[in-house]
């Protein structure tokens, strides 16, 4: 930007800046003496602000103390035997108002019938109902004497009652004068039968604190502990809250947290000014007093003297200047045609330059200006020898040599530096281009090899196609020059209608989200054949700003679809023979019970010797019958709870129970059998309640399953513990065997469906107890597992936890 004409010499830029900085120093004096005094004012009137408003806090606060004595005064003549002298209380009341002229009314009320009088006072002017709630008030200069109806309903009853200790009021207004009260509890043998109290009018003590020395420019205000004005210089706003007012302007919650003796910054509310705010507080009644000072009233003399001694400074630095200014343009004269010389050489105009320099050569030698003069003669030779030097460069001419000065000839040297770099850029760039020819024909035969059709399109509506690999033909039927800039079509348009949103919408996230785009769509060929495809691609920014480009790869994967529908095919046949399935295990299990139970009956009657006396052998065949019956019926109720579990049938009964019981009774079933095998049986419970809701039938299911399991793989003399304990919010059930152990590539078969081990270790059963343990302890929102190894027994595990939220199904009767 051109300056302005008067700051285009330099002289006047010398000139300005002196006469700048010495305006500033002279701004900075002038601002530090302001500082100085507005400082000591501000101090003054600090100590003058904090004086009065001690002043004031110290009367108000005299008063207070003399209302308080007043009230007990009555509270004592009450206690010491004046409780129900009503003619006495009356006298005494009017006693203290009339000499006590700064006291508005007296009062001693008593709870309804307290002292057992209010019938026979019922006909007084001061107790219409018989209650004794005179008040005792200052009219003018009359003394007046008037009953308070509903005085329940004053803050000065009610809250003295409920608090039962001396309380001080609000601002309020009665019989139309502003007061606040000063009440105490009265109490006769520990029981609350009424009070005693004093009102001051706020008229009053605005009167006592007009008497009160303040400062000029000022006027005082007191607040009491809810922000109501006691205090005003109008008299209108007595009693009312801020919200009330236009007292409200002040902030009110901010200022009541000054400390005594301190002071802030508000606007008056009387007159909207800017004022200094004194505050103290009155301990009695926790008013608070706050002298509001006019700020700028008080400035007004400082700032008078201040201004005068400004413009007197400015006319001084207005003369300094104009000297200044004359002094330094004789001395610059001589700069203003070597100015001219620089811009010339700016604008690369060296003949200008010359002629400017030789206008130069006039001056004395021995000076600044001479040496300069030389200095530019000797620079013009130097620039005319560059610029032939670059002037061959630009005819791509690299074979000049350009010799620098000396060493702190950076032109010369940069020059130089330059020409070699040319030099060396030329021979890179024409190894880059042999090299770049090489790797495109190399990626040609890269991409001509690739199993489908790479691509490069613009993001556009069109998704118009910049590059097409030669896997077009085999993949579209078109060749690349079709499909390049949309020639013949675009390549959207083979895009199956039904899939086209679907392959955009896709795109259009991936862009969003910053990642690769893996799309599967039909695509209809040039012969109106429909292929599915495979694509990956990703988004890269162009060369323009803003410009985003996508490049990928499109695969044929029809034969992949084909299979795909056939396995989908295959599993569809596959479940259903699994339902068919379930449906038949489930329908022969329901067969085989009925005559089941009917052969488990007979064999019963036979056992009991119903038809008659039996050989002991017979009898041991009948056992040998109810063995081999109780084994099949376990079987088939195991393909009925698994063809439930399958079908999706099986619910649980859910009630509260105690585990560790349940398990005692289990281990108790099984010491018999435990005995016979001659193993030993140990049950090892926590003693504390181990309360759990649940389905106790199948937790039971499942805890025989896991003991007869273990007792089936002990050897003779061998150990079975079952343990029971909580962890946390879970109870724990083990069982440990002696067993043989479980290899670890076999524990993950335990709990499929019709799995068993090895045939050397298996002991007969179907292979679905450990299967169905694992559905009933999951449908319970439990875990069950084995630890194990070879050689080294088992630990068969369950966890249930103790909420019922983990339970699944609903808490219905199992079928």
């Amino acid at each position: 930007m051109k300056k302005p004409f008067a700051f285009q010499h330099l002289n006047a830029q010398i000139a300005a800046k002196v006469g700048l900085i010495t305006a500033l120093l002279l701004g900075l004096l002038i601002a530090s003496g302001a500082t100085f005094l507005k400082r000591m004012l501000v101090e003054r009137i600090a100590e003058d602000g904090r004086r009065v408003t001690a002043s004031v806090a110290q009367e108000l606060n005299a008063d207070n103390l003399r209302a308080q004595q007043i009230s007990r005064d009555l509270l004592a003549m009450q206690e010491s035997g004046g409780f129900g002298q009503r003619e006495a209380v009356l006298s005494l009341m009017q006693s203290l108002v009339r000499h006590t002229p700064n006291i508005l009314a007296t009062y001693v009320n008593y709870e309804p019938n307290a002292d057992g009088q209010d019938a026979r006072w019922r006909s007084h002017p001061a107790m219409p109902n018989g209650r004794f709630t005179p008040y005792w008030y200052r009219s003018g200069e009359q003394l007046r004497l008037t009953g308070v109806e509903d005085i329940d309903s004053f803050a000065f009853y009610s809250e003295t009652k409920r608090l039962g200790i001396p309380f001080i009021t609000e601002p309020y207004r009665l019989l139309g004068i502003s007061m606040v009260s000063f009440t105490l509890p009265l109490r006769i043998d520990g029981r609350f039968v009424g009070i005693t109290g004093t009102d001051l009018s706020l008229e009053s003590i605005n009167r006592a604190i007009a008497r009160l020395p303040t400062m000029p420019h000022s006027h005082l205000l007191v607040l009491s502990p809810q922000g109501r004005l006691i205090v005003t210089p109008r008299p209108a706003d007595y009693a009312l809250p801020y919200a009330s007012s236009s007292l409200a302007k002040l902030d009110w919650p901010h200022l009541s947290r000054l400390s005594p003796g301190s002071f802030a910054k508000a606007t008056d509310p009387i007159d909207g000014k800017a004022a200094w705010v004194f505050s103290n507080r009155v301990s009695t009644g926790g008013w608070h007093v706050m002298l509001l000072v006019d700020e700028a009233a008080t400035l007004r003399p400082l700032n008078h003297f201040l201004w005068t001694r400004a413009l007197a400074a400015t006319g001084i630095l207005l003369a300094l200047a104009a000297m200044l200014i004359w002094l330094i343009g004789r001395a610059t004269r001589p700069l203003t045609p070597m100015a001219a010389a620089c811009e010339a050489l700016a604008q690369g105009d060296l003949h200008q330059v010359r002629r400017l320099v030789n206008q130069l050569g006039e001056l004395p030698s021995d000076d600044e200006f001479g040496r300069m003069a030389t200095a530019f003669r000797q620079a013009i030779a130097y620039l005319n020898e560059l610029s032939a030097h670059f002037q061959r460069i630009a005819r791509h001419d690299f074979s000049g040599t350009i010799t620098p000065r000396g060493p702190h000839d950076q032109l010369g040297q940069s020059a130089q530096a330059m020409l070699s770099g040319l030099r060396d850029a030329t021979e890179g760039l024409e190894a880059r281009t042999r090299e770049l020819e090489a790797n495109r024909r190399s990626q040609a035969a890269l991409l001509s090899n690739l199993p489908g059709m790479a691509y490069r399109c613009r993001l556009d509506p069109h998704w118009t196609m910049e590059f097409v690999s030669e896997g077009s033909k085999a993949l579209t039927g078109y060749a690349p020059s079709d499909l390049v800039h949309n020639r013949h079509l675009g390549y959207t348009d083979l895009i199956h209608p039904d899939d086209r949103e679907r392959v955009r919408q896709e795109v259009e996230a991936s862009l969003v989200e910053h990642r690769p785009y893996r799309l599967v769509y039909r695509l209809r060929t040039a012969d109106d054949r429909t292929k599915w495809v495979w694509e990956q691609g990703v988004s890269v920014l162009g060369e323009q700003p803003g410009e985003i480009r996508l490049e990928g790869l499109i695969i044929d994967i029809s034969e992949q679809k084909r299979l795909e529908e056939a396995l989908q095919e295959r599993n569809r046949e596959l479940q259903e023979l699994d339902r068919l399935k379930s449906a038949f295990v489930n329908a022969v299990s329901h067969e085989l019970r009925t005559p089941l139970t009917s052969i488990m009956g007979y064999t019963e009657f036979l056992e009991d010797e119903v038809g008659g006396a039996l050989a002991a052998q017979q009898l041991e065949f009948v056992k040998q019958i109810q063995a081999s019956s109780e084994r099949l019926k376990r079987l088939i109720d195991d393909l009925l709870d698994f063809a439930r579990i399958e079908a999706g049938t099986f619910r649980l009964t859910v009630a509260p129970f105690d585990l560790g019981d349940k398990v005692d009774e289990i281990v108790e079933s099984f010491r018999p059998q435990a005995a016979q095998a001659q193993v030993t049986l140990i049950s090892q419970i926590e003693s504390a309640p181990l309360d759990l809701e649940a389905d106790a039938q199948r937790i039971g299911q499942v805890l025989i399953n896991l003991i007869g399991n273990a007792l089936k793989f002990t050897p003779p003399g061998g150990h079975v513990t079952v343990r029971l304990k909580r962890e946390a919010d879970e109870l724990v059930c083990e069982v440990e065997d002696d067993g043989p152990g479980i290899p670890p590539e076999d524990q993950a078969k335990l709990f499929q469906r019709f799995s068993q081990l090895e045939p050397g270790m298996r002991k007969g059963g179907t292979g679905l107890g450990l299967a169905i343990s694992k559905a009933l302890i999951e449908a319970h929102g439990g875990r069950i597992g084995v630890e194990s190894s070879p050689g080294k027994g088992s630990i068969f595990w369950f966890r249930l936890p103790l909420a019922r939220a983990g339970i699944r199904g609903a808490p219905a009767a199992s079928t």
